[in-house]
């Protein structure tokens, strides 16, 4: 859905005072919690602003303010815990080499490159030690990689998952993947490791 403005979210688990994150047509496509309570908002409208940022929002006020030192960051993803913030670096490699993922630390408040670690959907274990990527993609398949946040070593997970696929991560660590053909079908790979 290329160019159409996306919108987040936000309702309590039972089910009510259901509201947006942001203003109408703001483009906001991902979200994640901060440790405060806030949302994490990544806005990847390209097509609007190309040096898109991260925004948090405050869900009692409604106000969102810039996050300092995003400029170029897009795509978010945090930690179970709430510790680490991934997103993807847009700015500092440009689009046609890949999206450099880097790790925010909430307590000491820096930024790093995970070196390497370049791709897209980020989804993180139920430990939050490693953070799952799609580390190679072409027009039939992606592969799925994953990172040790603390050492930054990656090894891959699944060598080949068909393009159309969208997946996610159990609480085992198993990646599991969901794709359409007629209808709505849930594959499962078994994780190998050494």
């Amino acid at each position: 859905l290329q160019g159409i403005p996306r919108e987040l979210w936000v309702v309590s688990k039972d089910g009510q005072g259901l509201r947006a994150l942001a203003g109408e047509g703001s483009g906001g496509n991902k979200g994640a919690w901060a440790p405060d309570g806030r949302v994490v908002l990544s806005f990847e409208r390209f097509d609007v602003d190309p040096d898109p940022g991260l925004r948090l929002v405050d869900l009692e006020t409604g106000d969102a303010e810039e996050m300092p030192g995003t400029n170029g960051l897009a795509g978010v993803a945090s930690t179970p815990d709430g510790r680490l913030l991934a997103a993807h670096d847009w700015g500092r490699r440009g689009r046609e080499q890949g999206q450099q993922i880097r790790l925010f630390d909430w307590e000491t408040g820096a930024w790093r490159a995970l070196e390497g670690a370049i791709g897209g959907l980020l989804q993180w274990s139920a430990d939050g030690r490693y953070l799952y990527f799609d580390c190679g993609v072409d027009e039939t398949a992606q592969r799925v990689c994953r990172v040790l946040s603390d050492t930054g070593e990656i090894e891959t997970v699944v060598e080949e998952v068909p393009a159309e696929t969208l997946w996610n991560v159990d609480p085992e660590g198993r990646v599991v993947g969901q794709r359409t053909i007629d209808s709505w079908d849930i594959y499962a790979w078994d994780l190998e490791l050494p």
